[in-house]
């Protein structure tokens, strides 16, 4: 495997307490590599990588206080953590298959009113729900709604990678905090615009395979800037050698 892709950074032990829910996440994260979704490399495999968009709709709640006061949440798997003084909402994902498929947390973070709880559809019955907190403008510009109350629709864009370094990994999220994902995870690199010509710099995250489950290719977006690039400066190299040759008698 290639250090380029991924350096093992080593991860100091910590005691485990029963209030704080990211110890799953600390534990396997000393067996995981450390990736930098930020780094010259991967911004570099992102910027040759195709675009997708989520195919599905999905299930989407606005967050108020009063429902937070109210414990309305709690079935969206958010939680008030009285060590720290705020809510969390822990988000699951579902890994491996058959008599190997199980729940697995993905990260764990606060959850604040204006924000949208997001819920995946489920890829296989009794499959453990997926949610996770959107901000209000960020929901606005990736989502839109549907005829079915409660339900949108994707509307933004990334490009996407499969995990490139066949282990298990964790990345510093960046709404904060780790977030892992195993060998057969996808990374993803938001699009900053309607063009699909920009990545965002900051918003790269990961994806569980059966989150990717989810997205499918952009149709007429399968070619990225620097391949439209590559194929017009061929096409202006073509046409130059033509002015070039000499004309038949």
């Amino acid at each position: 495997m290639s250090e380029k892709f991924a350096k093992i950074t080593p991860i100091e032990e910590s005691t485990p307490t029963p209030e704080d829910v990211n110890n799953q996440i600390e534990t396997e994260a000393k067996k995981e590599l450390q990736v930098d979704l930020k780094s010259a490399e991967y911004t570099d495999l992102f910027k040759n990588a195709e675009y997708f968009i989520k195919k599905k709709v999905v299930d989407a709640i606005q967050v108020t206080e009063a429902g937070l006061a109210a414990g309305e949440y709690e079935n969206l798997d958010v939680t008030y953590d009285e060590k720290s003084g705020q809510y969390l909402i822990t988000t699951w994902v579902m890994r491996g298959e058959g008599a190997d498929r199980q729940a697995a947390i993905e990260d764990t973070r606060p959850v604040v009113p204006g924000e949208w709880i997001v819920t995946n559809p489920t890829q296989q019955e009794g499959d453990r729900a997926n949610n996770y907190p959107v901000p209000d403008e960020t929901f606005k510009k990736r989502y839109e709604s549907t005829d079915q109350p409660g339900q949108f629709r994707a509307k933004g864009k990334a490009r996407i990678i499969k995990n490139p370094t066949g282990s298990p990994i964790v990345i510093e999220a960046p709404w904060g905090g780790p977030q892992n994902g195993d060998e057969e995870c996808y990374f993803c690199a938001a699009c900053e615009d309607e063009t699909m010509d920009s990545i965002s710099p900051d918003n790269r995250y990961v994806l569980s395979a059966n989150d990717f489950a989810t997205y499918e290719v952009v149709e007429g977006a399968a070619e990225t800037p620097e391949q439209k690039t590559k194929k017009i400066g061929e096409a202006l190299l073509i046409a130059a050698s033509e002015e070039t040759e000499p004309q038949s008698a």
